[in-house]
């Protein structure tokens, strides 16, 4: 048993000989008042039976995030590939692909497998984050997806607040960010965004994650299943060389192997560690076309949060602003919603002036768009 661990039991037995103690010395003080010492001995009573029931959960590492696996069986994410087709443009297949697998795991569901883990590489700006965010809004509605950005977890100590620091030691009341608001909501997505960014620690801390769907919250010792979950870790590094098999139209298994052997070299993963992940996936850069789709969808929902409903006079002319913008030829659809904000915001302030609800748009010879009054759609 480590030095740590050892503490953090001293401390708990500490409590719970001291606080009875307490309880008797309160209680003799209290005998002119019968009814207040009858309540505040249940009240003590009642927190030492749930110290030690954690104690002892932490102890036997009793699962403490409880799922619902019937209810998952009859849960169909199918039904959202539309929905979701329409929100990410131009990746079809991936979502198709990614929809087939975690459909799968619903149907199979049970304690010690994870719900379908996604290794998606590619370009920045592509959509890969949004993609598991829109998952988990058509999976778990009502529930935000997990997003850890792995920048933040450079070093052995970062990693190790993933789940919890020791009994005893600061920081262990908070629990770990990635075993704690398991606690609250067993049934999530979670994203690594940018694995490849995180110490190495954080693969040999995987293994038995994606393995057998459980971990251990360090700070109370006990298990949290993952059994609810699904996996999404994002990776920019590898990019042009994935692209460069994908033109070929390998078959699956070829595709993985190659994809592995890519992503050792490039961005620094174990075999094993990308052996435990259910899809290596590629999103590239957007085409033309698929990127006017994106912009013209971005600028509906941007003037539909004002309560403003807009036509296109010219959606080809957006088309050619977005590319014109130097940040998303290098950020990709990452800055396309900040670079429409912008370029939006002064016609959204006039056509609120005007009272204007329904507005056609068009954009002037400076590249600012211009709300000019129109009609309600048919």
């Amino acid at each position: 048993m480590s030095h740590q661990n050892r503490n953090g039991m001293t401390q708990n037995l500490i409590l719970l000989v001291m606080v009875p103690m307490a309880l008797i010395g309160i209680l003799m003080q209290l005998r002119s008042y019968p009814i207040l010492a009858f309540l505040l001995f249940a009240v003590n009573v009642v927190a030492l039976i749930v110290r030690i029931k954690n104690l002892h959960d932490g102890k036997t590492g009793k699962i403490v995030n409880a799922i619902d696996y019937e209810k998952l069986h009859t849960k169909n994410i199918s039904q959202h590939s539309r929905w979701l087709k329409m929100n990410i443009r131009g990746h079809d297949q991936t979502i198709d692909q990614i929809v087939r697998k975690v459909q799968h795991h619903l149907k199979m569901a049970r304690p010690g497998r994870s719900l379908g883990s996604f290794l998606i590489v590619g370009p920045t700006g592509t959509g890969k984050t949004y993609l598991g965010q829109l998952l988990a809004e058509a999976l778990f509605p009502g529930t935000e997806p997990l997003v850890l950005r792995m920048n933040q977890y450079k070093s052995p100590s970062d990693v190790a607040t993933l789940f919890g620091a020791p009994p005893g030691t600061p920081g262990a009341e908070a629990g770990g960010t990635l075993t704690h608001p398991l606690q609250d909501a067993a049934c999530r997505v979670i994203v690594l965004d940018e694995l490849e960014k995180a110490h190495v620690d954080i693969q040999h801390c995987f293994y038995d994650i994606l393995d057998v769907g459980t971990t251990r919250d360090r700070a109370t010792g006990r298990s949290i299943s993952f059994g609810g979950c699904v996996f999404f870790a994002t990776c920019n590094a590898g990019a042009e060389e994935l692209r460069h098999y994908k033109e070929k139209g390998l078959d699956p298994a070829a595709w993985m192997g190659k994809a592995r052997d890519v992503l050792m070299q490039k961005a620094g993963f174990d075999r094993a560690f990308l052996a435990r992940w259910d899809e290596i996936i590629f999103m590239d850069v957007l085409s033309p076309m698929h990127v006017a789709e994106v912009a013209c969808l971005t600028v509906m929902k941007h003037w539909a949060s004002y309560g403003i409903e807009i036509t296109f006079t010219s959606p080809e002319l957006i088309v050619e602003l977005v590319a014109k913008n130097e940040e998303f030829r290098d950020y990709g659809v990452r800055q396309l919603a900040t670079y429409i904000r912008m370029k939006c915001d002064n016609a959204i302030a006039s056509a609120n002036s005007q009272g204007l609800k329904h507005i056609i748009l068009n954009i002037d010879a400076h590249g600012d768009f211009v709300a000019l009054p129109g009609k309600k759609a048919a």
